[in-house]
């Protein structure tokens, strides 16, 4: 294999996997409530643990591993060998030079998603983290499920739009995430070690648009 050659197999190689291995722009399966939910559906989120890291899949792998997951088949009975022939050695090829291989392209850390995740559009007012009365309701619900299954805990993201600048955002969306999640211990009386409180700032939008007002929000996500 020459060195163009491999050039060439390595860059094409690279453009095919590139989808499967590029970070997500916007957020997984989520569910957003525009009415404060009801607690069966916030039960039914939260009944298991979500899968914290997207999946990729390796063409082959799963029939390698049931093949390896199969149980061992029985010996064959005895049979004599045959007589031995003569056997022609095959010419060996010459080894290929190790500097005319192309380097694999370096594989991206696979980012931490939530793939069942719901949130809430609250209405903050502008430059605020004091949550507004009419969002109690959502809010409530959740403290509600989280009383009854005491083993659960769960991630409280904070979301922004992109009008701000990156350090803004993110340290908006951080401390209407922390006020979620002290709302949630003060009226609701739950752990403060089962929730964890983040600010994700404007990089996971829903909506295409990263200016929309819709990719503001507050989301959760069972993390045991």
């Amino acid at each position: 294999m020459n060195s163009a050659f491999a050039r060439r197999l390595a860059a094409t190689a690279a453009v095919l996997l590139a989808p499967a291995l590029a970070s997500p722009g916007h957020a997984a399966d989520v569910r957003m409530f525009d009415r404060p939910p009801t607690v069966s559906e916030v039960q039914e989120l939260l009944s298991a643990p979500a899968p914290r890291y997207r999946s990729i899949e390796i063409v082959g792998a799963a029939g390698k591993a049931a093949q390896n997951a199969a149980p061992a088949p029985a010996p064959a009975a005895y049979t004599a060998p045959a007589p031995a022939q003569q056997v022609v050695p095959a010419v060996a090829e010459a080894p290929v030079p190790r500097a005319e291989v192309a380097a694999a392209p370096p594989v991206p850390p696979v980012p931490e998603v939530d793939e069942k995740a719901f949130g809430f559009r609250i209405n903050f007012a502008f430059d605020s983290a004091v949550i507004p009365a009419e969002s109690f309701d959502y809010i409530d619900t959740v403290g509600q499920v989280l009383r009854d299954a005491p083993d659960i805990s769960i991630k409280v993201e904070g979301h922004t739009d992109a009008s701000g600048s990156d350090a803004y955002n993110q340290a908006l969306s951080e401390k209407r995430a922390r006020a979620v999640a002290e709302y949630l211990v003060g009226k609701h009386r739950i752990a403060g070690s089962r929730i964890r409180a983040v600010g994700m700032g404007e990089g996971h939008p829903l909506m295409e648009n990263p200016l929309d007002k819709l990719n503001r929000r507050v989301q959760f996500a069972r993390v045991n």
